[in-house]
């Protein structure tokens, strides 16, 4: 399988196809991590409420994430 793309999707996929037994290649046009995965101010958690960690983090964060926002840099 080729997949193209070596952020945070892509290489989980590739993970995921590979522990499965099959043989991938990953291509990025960079090194892996740096195009939208490196820009993004997203938050990947875990399903249905199971990502403890970020339930102790997000109210503290909301509020830092305005203030970032707020000041046009982001």
């Amino acid at each position: 399988m080729v997949i193209v793309g070596a952020g945070i999707v892509g290489a989980a996929v590739a993970f995921e196809v590979a522990r499965a037994g099959a043989e991938v290649v990953l291509l990025d046009k960079s090194v892996p991590a740096c195009g939208v995965t490196a820009d993004s101010f997203a938050w990947i958690g875990g399903p249905r409420g199971a990502d403890v960690l970020h339930h102790k983090i997000t109210p503290g964060f909301l509020p830092l994430a305005d203030r970032v926002y707020a000041t046009g840099l982001s």
